[in-house]
């Protein structure tokens, strides 16, 4: 069943007040956590996410043009894998996570 409701950012401004369509597909109801994990040539440290999903309620990966087997790894522990075709640096990688995080 996929339930929607709204949901108010606010950014400390009393202007800056920001209304989001929040999807809430299987995760309990009100704020919840999402850890985002940028990753580049991580294969042999990726296993962090199995750690992380002990303490949030979904994970979050770009790999961001990983010449190895970091994102395959990362979506077979569970996690959520946004994909670069090459390498597009920490600022672009954590953009694409936040991006990610709000399609949810």
């Amino acid at each position: 069943m996929n339930r929607r409701r709204s949901l108010t950012v606010s950014t400390g401004s009393k202007r800056a007040v920001e209304k989001a369509d929040v999807s809430l597909n299987g995760m309990r109801e009100g704020p919840y956590v999402v850890a985002c994990i940028p990753a580049y040539n991580e294969e042999l440290t990726i296993g962090v996410v199995a750690q992380a999903m002990n303490y949030v309620e979904r994970v979050v990966i770009c790999d961001d043009g990983s010449e190895d087997l970091t994102g395959a790894i990362a979506g077979g522990l569970g996690a959520a894998v946004v994909r670069h075709e090459r390498n597009m640096g920490y600022g672009f990688t954590v953009l694409s996570l936040f991006r990610a995080v709000r399609s949810l």
